[in-house]
């Protein structure tokens, strides 16, 4: 066995046990029905987006929200604005 060989022995011996774990969890298989079969996994949430996750948050957090009264609302009410 040359040099390289002799190196690579743990990382081979790394993947195959990795391997191992892996097919005996139902990771390769999940994996299979997503990427080759096109199959979506039960229950699954819409991917993150920072148009929506972040940016439109943003926007609805400044708006005041219906039904809601703003403290200067309240303020001008009680005849201390």
């Amino acid at each position: 066995m040359g040099r390289a060989a002799t190196r690579s022995r743990p990382r081979h011996t790394f993947v195959d046990t990795w391997l191992s774990l892996e097919l005996g969890e139902g990771a390769v298989d999940a994996l299979f029905e997503h990427w080759i079969l096109g199959r979506v996994a039960e229950g699954a949430k819409p991917r993150w987006s920072i148009l929506n996750d972040v940016l439109r948050a943003a926007d609805e957090s400044a708006e005041p929200k219906k039904g809601v009264k703003d403290s200067s609302d309240a303020n001008t009410q009680n005849g201390d604005g």
